[in-house]
């Protein structure tokens, strides 16, 4: 007896893959929250299991739940494709490179890095103004306030707090002397990005000593600076000489007497006096 048996086998091969992509702003206002949309598909022929995304959240960027984020994707079967909303905050200005990684069993892996900038804006201060000055004498005081930030700075306030020697006389571009604190209020609705404004404020030195005028310019966002004027204070010494004669008038080779009066008008000390 004679036979004979066959038998064929076909088997087809598969490969998942893993492609990744984020989107999102090139720029972000510090402090604003914005949004990330995240691409994940498989364009491969295989099913990908075990699917995980990834992220460390990068300096300058905040999550509320931290700063290691996962997200268990799971299966995405061939041609599947996921979209994901990843919100942020913008945390600190400069440059930011955000970077999300998907992993899949079978060692997939797919990385997408997206490079986005956060500005903001930031204030600058300077006091020009005398630094030494006569009572009652006028001092007259120029206060800059310049954003070399990278955003435009909204709600602008610069105040200025005068000193006890210093008293208020007036304030350009509707500066606002209030009495009770003794402060000068200037308001601006937005300084731009590389600008400057300059205000300037008349006070009168009503008291000798060592003061100082305290400048802080605010912003919205959470943007401060302050700046600081040392302005000594003198009186002024302003002597007043007086001669009267006594007996008038004199007889030839006669003797008489005069007053000799020495008065300082002014508000210091006057020393080292002398009458020749």
């Amino acid at each position: 007896v004679h036979f004979s048996a066959a038998a064929s086998a076909k088997g087809v091969a598969t490969k998942p893959e893993l492609v990744l992509e984020s989107s999102g702003p090139a720029e972000v206002l510090i402090g604003d929250t914005f949004t990330l949309t995240i691409s994940l598909s498989n364009p491969g022929s295989g099913v990908a299991t075990g699917v995980v995304l990834s992220e460390r959240i990068p300096a300058g960027l905040r999550h509320a739940a931290g700063a290691d984020l996962e997200y268990e994707v799971g299966t995405l079967q061939p041609g599947e494709s996921r979209k994901l909303e990843l919100e942020l905050v913008a945390d600190r200005p400069g440059p930011v490179a955000n970077v999300i990684l998907a992993r899949g069993e079978g060692n997939l892996r797919a990385e997408h890095r997206l490079n986005l900038s956060v500005i903001a804006p930031q204030l600058e201060l300077a006091v020009g103004g005398p630094q030494r000055r006569f009572l009652e004498r006028e001092a007259v005081y120029e206060v800059g306030i310049s954003n070399p930030g990278t955003a435009a700075a909204k709600d602008v306030e610069l105040v200025a707090h005068l000193p006890d020697g210093l008293e208020f006389v007036s304030a350009n571009n509707a500066g606002h002397y209030d009495e009770a604190t003794r402060a000068v209020h200037w308001r601006l609705d937005e300084l731009p990005v590389q600008e400057t404004g300059v205000v300037k404020l008349v006070t009168m030195p009503i008291r000798a000593g060592e003061h100082s005028l305290r400048v802080r310019g605010t912003a919205a966002k959470g943007v401060e600076a302050e700046s600081e004027q040392p302005v000594v204070i003198e009186g002024i010494a302003a002597i007043l000489f007086e001669v009267r004669d006594v007996v008038e008038p004199i007889e030839i080779n006669g003797e008489t007497v005069y007053e000799i009066s020495v008065l300082n008008q002014g508000s210091k000390a006057a020393t080292n006096v002398r009458v020749h």
